[in-house]
């Protein structure tokens, strides 16, 4: 049976993504879409990936599409929302509704929920 979201991996893993998206640059980036696709690119090359694309998704849509690029992102991001988008993410994956997944992948899903 499945258990609630680890808190401690999911604000772990939250951090991590708000340093790297404070890492990089985001010249010629006019949307926060365009931001989230550029942080993507920089950990595209990483294998098993699942927990990293997931989060990236959550933060990008827990900002306000009004939210201004000055904007501290660890200010904007709505972090009960992230966590609910991320937590549904990786259940999907668990459930396989999210499509045909690795099993390393199943694997890293499966560490966030205990």
């Amino acid at each position: 049976m499945i258990q609630g979201l680890r808190e401690d991996l999911f604000v772990e893993l939250l951090d991590n993504m708000f340093t790297l998206w404070d890492a990089t640059d985001f010249a010629g980036c006019t949307t926060w879409f365009d931001r989230s696709q550029r942080v993507e690119a920089a950990f595209g090359s990483v294998e098993h990936r699942i927990d990293l694309i997931a989060m990236n998704y959550a933060v990008h849509r827990s900002i306000a599409p009004d939210a201004r690029f000055d904007s501290l992102l660890r200010e904007i991001v709505d972090r009960d929302e992230a966590r609910q988008i991320f937590q549904a993410n990786m259940m999907r994956v668990l459930m396989g509704a999210a499509g045909v997944w690795q099993k390393d992948n199943l694997e890293i899903a499966r560490r966030y929920f205990g």
